[in-house]
């Protein structure tokens, strides 16, 4: 039960990252660290 919240919890902290990312360079390069929860075994 653990395991799912903590997936959860890894894909809301990168989306908010990614989009204070490119609000911060303007640029679309950030999405590139969505890949990161997606490699979370």
């Amino acid at each position: 039960m653990e395991d799912k919240y903590t997936k959860i919890l890894a894909w809301i902290i990168t989306t908010v990252a990614v989009i204070i990312g490119m609000k911060w360079t303007g640029s679309a390069w950030c999405l590139w660290a969505l890949f990161i929860p997606a490699m979370i075994e």
